[in-house]
């Protein structure tokens, strides 16, 4: 039996990283547009009560500024396309009821 005990070992603990780098270049409008409501709607509450292949590409295209952001925030836990068009769908219903994008809108100069 021993009577002390060994020192463990310490393993540093790595820098932690921001896995979601925003993109400078991005639309980062906080607004939303009446179109892009419109096309969020249709996105919720498809006719016929589906979103099938073709119609949610071409749908998601025209949304791409919230899209792109979203799948980086989505991507570091893998999701099944079902997930991820229910968490999609509850943005876009929080987003259409706000009029506002899902990021902060950039603050003036001047305010706190």
């Amino acid at each position: 039996m021993k009577t002390h005990s060994e020192p463990q070992e310490i393993k540093p603990i790595p820098l932690w990283q921001m896995p979601i780098l925003p993109v400078c270049d991005q639309d980062r409008q906080p607004l939303l547009t009446k179109e892009e409501k419109r096309l969020m709607r249709e996105y919720v509450n498809p006719a016929g009560g589906h979103m099938v292949g073709w119609r949610t590409k071409k749908l998601l295209e025209q949304l791409m500024r919230f899209e792109i952001p979203f799948r980086d925030v989505m991507k570091p836990v893998h999701h099944s396309r079902q997930q991820l068009a229910v968490n999609r769908r509850h943005l876009f219903t929080s987003m259409i009821r706000t009029g506002r994008a899902f990021w902060p809108g950039r603050r003036k100069r001047g305010l706190k």
